[in-house]
């Protein structure tokens, strides 16, 4: 437990202790969307309004909707890219088995406009992780680590990659309750 800054009170049951790590899963898209406010403040990023076209030329081919060349980092920071997903259906099975993420998302059919529909979507968080890597020329985990995880303490993290080396911007992120009590209070203290 937190209060004011400080840490009163710390107990862990069962396998639990201050230097265990563990998998914080989605708690990973909120640490990913605070890495990609730091990049837009530090200028690796031009503005939300940037298009999938800027990042990923490759796969923007002329048999996609018209309506993915119009998705925008903030589309993909609000989960309103309008791609057709169920992050408990075949699409995030399907993503997952796939040997290139982005190209099977971006690939993805769009249900409705860019910006019209929330679906909750991983696929696109990972995007974002992509975005960071090339606009900065560094990884996920070493802008985390020079931009975020030093100046709040956080020494010690690990995040799964996917299969093109890309650390996972929608979850795989290992934090220690310690290290995930400074985010949490970084989040209170600025949303």
């Amino acid at each position: 437990v937190v209060k004011n800054g400080y840490l009163v009170f710390e107990k862990y049951y069962s396998w639990g202790s201050p230097e265990k790590f563990a998998v914080v899963h989605s708690v990973t898209k909120s640490v990913m969307s605070a890495l990609i406010g730091i990049a837009l403040d530090k200028g690796y990023l031009k503005s939300l309004d940037q298009k999938l076209p800027d990042f990923f030329p490759e796969y923007i081919t002329d048999n996609l909707d018209p309506r993915t060349r119009e998705i925008s980092l903030r589309h993909l920071l609000t989960m309103s890219a309008g791609f057709r997903w169920n992050d408990r259906g075949s699409e995030m099975r399907f993503w997952y088995s796939s040997s290139n993420w982005a190209k099977f998302t971006i690939e993805l059919p769009q249900d409705s406009n860019p910006g019209e529909k929330f679906t909750y979507n991983t696929s696109i968080s990972h995007l974002l992780s992509i975005i960071l890597s090339k606009a900065t020329e560094t990884s996920t985990l070493e802008f985390a680590r020079q931009n975020l995880f030093e100046s709040l303490g956080i020494q010690s993290a690990f995040w799964h990659q996917g299969p093109q080396g890309y650390y996972i911007g929608g979850f795989g992120l290992g934090l220690s309750a310690r290290d995930l009590a400074k985010i949490g209070f970084l989040y209170l203290n600025n949303g």
